[in-house]
């Protein structure tokens, strides 16, 4: 897979996430992707998705997708980041791909909410399809 492709679907990916995080949530007032700054003292380079709640707090999420096995070392360093750049309630990192063993059962790394999912672009489309007509029927 070539660069443009890679961002495609990296860009796909977002979109998707914050679909589900829309569905899947009853408390957001604005949801954001690739959210631009608002003054100088925010630095939203590392966040994706921005959440901003009815009461006010703020969760900002970055999504990581790779075909090669996502290791404890590379989310140590995303989380740590995506809290240096960003000042937030709460910070999130959806890693879609193949999870390091060390990886495995963890929810947490440092305060960022750890979330686990397949970076298979079409089953995450079949999932959210599925999510969609689920929300529908309610």
């Amino acid at each position: 897979m070539n660069g443009g492709q890679t961002a495609i679907n990296g860009f796909l990916l977002q979109v998707i996430t914050a679909i589900l995080d829309m569905l899947d949530r009853d408390d957001w007032n604005m949801l954001e992707l690739e959210p631009i700054a608002k003054n100088a003292a925010e630095n939203t380079e590392k966040v994706d998705i921005r959440i901003t709640t009815e009461n006010g707090t703020q969760e900002v999420t970055q999504v990581k997708h790779s075909r090669n096995p996502i290791g404890l070392p590379e989310c140590k360093k995303w989380a740590a980041e995506l809290k240096l750049s960003y000042n937030a309630d709460n910070y999130r990192l959806v890693l879609l791909g193949i999870p390091a063993t060390t990886l495995a059962g963890r929810k947490d790394l440092d305060g960022v909410e750890i979330v686990l999912g397949s970076a298979d672009v079409g089953l995450n489309l079949e999932f959210l399809s599925h999510r969609i007509g689920r929300w529908y029927e309610k």
